[in-house]
């Protein structure tokens, strides 16, 4: 009788437990339905906190999920990063307005230097996403105003965090452990379409990764007519702002070196595409005195082209010509480093590579590039 009345009395309180866990649960469950049916409800949309400072948010249709757009740069490449390979054939299908089972998806196409465009959930349209700006113009033209309350239903993508600076970093601050910065260096000015001759050892109208490259700039960079930044005459397809250092990943017959593996600070980032270079289109932060500019690699050179104890570590040049010039910068770098000539030997600058998200704003994102390798 003892163990019947014990279990009499033991009874309602296990019936109370039993029933805080499933209502615990049951909340829980509800909680991630909704968060579901919320996230394919807004999949591929771009949503602003209207309740907050306009903060803007990529909800991945892939993945159910959203992720921080941050600046119009951060947002650029997010939206590149996300984005989905299509074929020229099947991009030219579209006829401007993607299938319904690719709403609001980035859409690279592969074979055109990687262009990238929007489809827009409210009307299925194309949106080109050619620069950080257009980048910014969709957010504010086509972003959804959400409440707090509602955003916090749709879960955070992995390894993309909330705004802030741990993950965006503060503009301008370079990992300089990672990247070490090369001093008192020697550049000089180059340009594309910069013919042999008068300094140049190379026909500058392709580069160590774009044999077109001239075509797919846009033009002649043309170092003595400029609007601005800008060479005369056009606006430029890639961004002005370009460097060349004396290091190619690939070999002349398009291998890929094995220093590049060794050396190379970012080279377990990812999987490289024989069609992805691990030095083309990234960032260096240049100073001169008190001028501090950022461009894009883009060839190499001056002069060598497998210095990479230089280039990653902290050796000096091994190039002896042009006053054991380290470095060549754009017409535009020049410009903005405030050099005197082209080739002069007090032009001393101090750089370093950076990440993408460390590069402050500046008419160096005006237009970023993104194509990879292109060769014949």
């Amino acid at each position: 009788m003892a163990k019947i009345q014990n279990k009499k009395n033991f009874q309602p309180k296990n019936l109370f437990i039993l029933g805080i866990i499933t209502m615990i649960f049951g909340t829980l469950f509800f909680n991630m339905a909704r968060a579901e049916i919320m996230a394919e409800r807004l999949k591929g949309r771009i949503l602003l906190q209207v309740e907050s400072r306009g903060e803007a948010w990529y909800v991945d249709p892939r993945a159910h999920s959203r992720v921080y757009l941050g600046r119009p740069a951060d947002a650029f490449r997010i939206m590149q990063g996300l984005g989905l390979g299509i074929s020229e054939n099947l991009f030219s299908s579209f006829a401007g307005l993607g299938p319904a089972s690719l709403t609001g998806m980035i859409l690279l196409r592969v074979e055109d230097l990687g262009q990238a465009y929007y489809v827009n959930p409210a009307d299925l349209k194309l949106y080109y996403l050619g620069r950080p700006a257009d980048a910014f113009r969709i957010m504010q033209s086509l972003g959804l105003g959400i409440t707090n309350n509602d955003l916090e239903k749709i879960g955070i993508m992995k390894n993309k965090q909330t705004p802030a600076d741990e993950i965006l970093g503060e503009p301008g601050d370079a990992d300089e452990k990672a990247y070490p910065w090369h001093e008192n260096i020697t550049a000089t000015v180059f340009w594309a379409g910069e013919p042999v001759g008068n300094g140049s050892s190379e026909d500058n109208a392709f580069s160590a990764w774009d044999d077109e490259w001239q075509e797919h700039f846009g033009g002649y960079d043309d170092p003595y007519c400029r609007e601005g930044y800008y060479p005369c005459g056009f606006t430029p397809k890639e961004n002005p702002f370009y460097v060349s250092v004396p290091f190619s990943d690939f070999t002349d017959e398009g291998e890929r070196k094995a220093e590049a593996y060794e050396y190379v600070p970012w080279a377990d980032e990812q999987e490289w595409a024989d069609s992805e270079s691990m030095i083309k289109n990234r960032w260096v932060k240049i100073t001169r005195g008190e001028e501090t500019c950022y461009g894009q690699v883009q060839d190499t050179g001056p002069y060598e082209y497998n210095d990479y104890n230089y280039v990653f570590l902290n050796s000096k040049p091994i190039n002896k010509q042009a006053n054991a010039a380290g470095m060549d910068v754009s017409p535009a770098l020049r410009d903005c480093l405030k050099f005197t000539g082209l080739n002069n030997a007090d032009n001393k600058i101090n750089w370093q590579f950076v990440d993408f998200k460390a590069v402050p704003d500046g008419p160096w994102l005006e237009t970023v590039t993104t194509a990879g390798v292109n060769w014949d």
